[in-house]
C-alpha cells in the first residue's frame, strides 16, 4: 500500500497540471476569438460579449432587420476538446423556436434535414428542444480565422430557411 500512495499522488498532480494546461489553451483561444469578433466587420454588426455565466462562452446578438426572424442569439463556445462551437438560435415572435410548439413536426424536421444538406451550417435542437444552426471547428490545424468569417457571414442567411419553416409552426 505504501508503494501505491506516491503513484496516486503523482497521477493526481499530473491531472491538475493537464487541467491548467487545458484552461490556458482555452483562454488563449477565447482571447483570439474575442479579438477577431471585435475587429471583423460583419461580426461588428453582431454584438458580442463574454458570457457572465460561462467563462469560455461568448454570446452575441444579430438583430438587423430581417424578413422572418426578429433576431439571432449566438453562442460561441471554446471547449476542453480544443473546438470552437457556434450556435445561432433564431427568435420568432420574441421566443426561440421550440419543437414542442411546432404544429407539423415531421414536415418541419424533414425540411431541416433537407436544408442541412444544402447549407454550410447544420440544424439541431438543444436539450430544451430549441432550434439552432451550428458549426464546430477543431483547432488541430490552428485558429480557423477564415472559416469563422464564413460562419459569421452565413448566420444572417438563415433567415430564409427559417421563413420557410414558419407555416409549419403556426
Amino acid at each position: 500500500m505504501r508503494g501505491l500512495w506516491p503513484i496516486l499522488t503523482v497521477c493526481a498532480v499530473g491531472g491538475l497540471g493537464a487541467q491548467t494546461d487545458t484552461d490556458a489553451v482555452r483562454d488563449s483561444t477565447r482571447r483570439q476569438l474575442e479579438a477577431l469578433l471585435s475587429t471583423y466587420g460583419p461580426a461588428r454588426e453582431m454584438r458580442f460579449q463574454r458570457s457572465a455565466d460561462q467563462p469560455f462562452d461568448i454570446v452575441g446578438v444579430f438583430d438587423k432587420p430581417m424578413m422572418h426572424v426578429s433576431r439571432f442569439e449566438i453562442i460561441v463556445n471554446v471547449s476542453r476538446q480544443r473546438t470552437i462551437g457556434f450556435r445561432a438560435y433564431p427568435r420568432w415572435h420574441g421566443a426561440h423556436i421550440n419543437l414542442d410548439r411546432v404544429r407539423r413536426r415531421t414536415l418541419f424536421m424533414e425540411r431541416l434535414l433537407r436544408d442541412a444538406d444544402q447549407s454550410f451550417l447544420h440544424w439541431a435542437i438543444d436539450q430544451n428542444r430549441d432550434l439552432f444552426a451550428g458549426f464546430t471547428f477543431t483547432l488541430e490545424s490552428g485558429f480557423p480565422e477564415d472559416a469563422i468569417d464564413v460562419v459569421i457571414r452565413s448566420i444572417p442567411l438563415l433567415d430564409r430557411p427559417v421563413g420557410e419553416l414558419i407555416p409549419l409552426i403556426q
